[in-house]
Formats: C-alpha cells, sequence, structure tokens
C-alpha cells in the first residue's frame, strides 16, 4: 500500500472512529435512547467538528508517522491528540451553543482515544502477522 492510499485509509478510519465515539459516548450517557434534540445537535454540528478533530490529527503529525513501527512516542501522539481535538470538539459545541453534559465529552475522548489507536496499532499488527506468516517455508 502506497503512502497516499494509506493516508486516505487513516483519514476515512478516523472520520468513523471520531463520530463513533461521540454517538457511541452519547448511547452510554442515554442508556441506548439518546433523545432527537441530541441527535439534531450531532446531525447539525458533524461536518465541522469532525473536519476541526482531522486538522488537529494531522497537526500531531498522524497521518505522516510509518505506522508499522508504532511505538510509545506514537501512543503518547494519538493520547495528546485525542484530549486536544476533545478539547476543541468541546469547545466548538459550547461556541454553538449546544450545551452536552461534560460526561458525553469524557467519555467520547476516550472512546476516540481508543478507536484511532486501534486502528494505527493494528496496522503494526496485521503487518507483522502477515510477514511472520509469509516467512515461514515448509521443508521437504
Amino acid at each position: 500500500m502506497n503512502i497516499k492510499s494509506r493516508q486516505v485509509s487513516l483519514i476515512i478510519a478516523d472520520i468513523v472512529a471520531v463520530n463513533s465515539a461521540f454517538v457511541l459516548a452519547l448511547l452510554l450517557h442515554y442508556e441506548g435512547n439518546i433523545p432527537a434534540a441530541t441527535m439534531d445537535i450531532f446531525f447539525r454540528s458533524a461536518f465541522i467538528y469532525t473536519i476541526g478533530k482531522l486538522l488537529i490529527y494531522k497537526y500531531f503529525d498522524l497521518y505522516n508517522s510509518l505506522w508499522a513501527y508504532a511505538s510509545v512516542e506514537e501512543l503518547m501522539k494519538i493520547v495528546f491528540a485525542g484530549v486536544f481535538s476533545s478539547i476543541f470538539g468541546s469547545l466548538f459545541l459550547i461556541y454553538m451553543g449546544e450545551s452536552l453534559y461534560p460526561g458525553i465529552y469524557i467519555s467520547s475522548m476516550f472512546f476516540e482515544i481508543t478507536m484511532t489507536g486501534t486502528v494505527r496499532f493494528s496496522y503494526r499488527f496485521f503487518r507483522g502477522f502477515i510477514n511472520t506468516n509469509s516467512s515461514k517455508k515448509l521443508i521437504y
């Protein structure tokens, strides 16, 4: 996979992760029954919310790293990017006049960090798994 297609794949995965994390936090907070007004807040703000978070991820260099060699440094980038993007998301929604419970923002941040970290470290895991299995040969 070349660099551009890997970056596009990561961006798509991050779009899914950011929005899934927020919806998952809403589901958790409202015990599976999200009010229509709250979902309306999500749909009205999702585009700018997502773009802002992706720009913060780009600032933290999450799209240029070699994830085949992911390490503690990359993990710290993911955590810092997740924290700062969650602060951005919270401030953006507050600025738009959409106040949600603080626990939703915190839960969303943890889900987001977990999902984006899983995407990046799974790349390393599967690449190592494929390389390990392809190097084994049967000897007759």
